[in-house]
């Protein structure tokens, strides 16, 4: 080989190592942006989910308190303490980072957030503070005087607080997701700008992982959605029930106004779905399901699946419940719903129970459960088909 070739030869090789180069620094670039986005992702969802559980937390120390105010023996004023030092505990490891139940959280860094948790904190040890006051003074501060006004404002200022270091969380991750967007574009650009083929290779493996964070984006929405929702009527599901109840419930509670429970379940269920196939019994739950959720009309009025055929609807300061159930009695006769199981030209129909619990009423939760199941009972074993009333004293 003559020098000139060889001269040639390095020429012509150099921008072939140029593009080499460049797809290596190209993928360097990809992994460790892929790194960050994972650690970003975890970081973010891991404080995410401790500015819910300091909420959460407290929100559980408030009712059980409340419950305890209200006279219910079986709540004990130290599981209330513990709840509150389980929401300190979730708002010093987003200051100082710290590990629970095999989860990680490292401490902000934001001076902002930093400031609004410690807000947090010192309303979190105000309100501790107050109700271990309210507990010692139990008799002087029951609902209405000025201790329980303190107790509740400061609750409510705990709220607002936590609200806004949830919300400020939220900005931060998509400020950081839109930076990392844009990261993605320039790098993009860069390996475009070069090499063709280096390009190519980057904008596949671009796509993918950013339409792979965009999912997750998205599932996280669907599972907050969905984890509150029945998947097969479409209607609330039990945990929402739950949670709803044991919020309006507290509610009735202070503020002196009545609630009322409808238990309702659909007769003859097992011969349908014997009768016609667990598809059709499917999408015979399905369609009353709809057809009763649609009744109930008012924003805080829930219908919810409480469990395979039996369905429940909760009725805050309502006085109507027993000529709401009848309704739904005969809207589902109205779908005309064939149900040979039990007989020639009959219908599929529902038994309801229905429990209302006056403004004044000092019955339990499970009580009010109780006695709307109770209710139902009563009305399958008088025949089916039928709403029984009962009011809880």
């Amino acid at each position: 080989m003559t020098e000139t070739d060889s001269t040639l030869s390095r020429v012509s090789i150099k921008p072939f190592a140029m593009i080499i180069a460049a797809a290596l620094l190209a993928l360097v670039m990809i992994y460790t942006s892929f790194i960050l986005a994972y650690d970003m992702t975890a970081r973010n969802a891991s404080l995410i989910d401790a500015a819910k559980e300091i909420k959460l937390e407290a929100t559980y120390g408030h009712l059980w308190f409340e419950e305890i105010m209200s006279g219910d023996q079986r709540e004990s004023i130290d599981a209330v303490m513990q709840h509150i030092k389980n929401a300190r505990w979730f708002a010093r490891a987003m200051l100082d980072g710290g590990e629970k139940d095999q989860e990680s959280f490292d401490a902000l860094s934001e001076p902002e957030l930093r400031l609004h948790i410690e807000g947090v904190i010192q309303e979190l040890e105000t309100f501790d503070q107050l109700t271990r006051d309210r507990y010692e003074n139990f008799v002087a501060s029951r609902p209405g005087t000025a201790i329980d006004g303190r107790y509740d404002e400061t609750f409510r200022r705990f709220i607002r607080l936590a609200d806004t270091v949830e919300t400020e969380l939220q900005d931060l991750v998509k400020s950081e997701l839109q930076d990392f967007r844009n990261l993605h574009f320039l790098l993009a650009l860069l390996v475009m700008i070069i090499a063709v083929f280096s390009m190519v290779i980057t904008w596949r493996h671009e796509t993918r992982n950013i339409q792979h964070l965009r999912t997750i984006h998205e599932a996280q929405k669907r599972l907050e959605v969905l984890s509150h929702t029945d998947q097969l009527t479409g209607v609330a599901n039990r945990r929402a029930f739950d949670k709803t109840l044991t919020l309006e419930f507290s509610r009735a509670r202070r503020e002196k106004v009545p609630l009322s429970l409808i238990m309702l379940d659909i007769d003859f269920f097992k011969l349908y779905n014997d009768t016609y196939g667990h598809l059709k019994g499917d999408e015979c739950l399905s369609r009353v399901a709809h057809v009763l959720n649609l009744m109930c009309r008012r924003p805080m009025d829930l219908f919810a699946r409480y469990g395979g055929e039996e369905f429940a609807v909760i009725l805050p300061n309502s006085v109507n419940a027993q000529q709401l159930a009848e309704s739904m009695r005969e809207a589902v006769i109205d779908l005309a719903i064939p149900h040979q199981g039990i007989g020639e030209d009959k219908l599929v129909s529902i038994s309801l129970g229905v429990a209302e619990m006056p403004a004044d009423s000092q019955i339990t939760i499970k009580e009010l459960i109780s006695r709307a199941d109770f209710a139902l009972y009563q009305a399958k074993k008088n025949g089916r088909n039928q709403v029984v009333l009962v009011v809880t004293d």
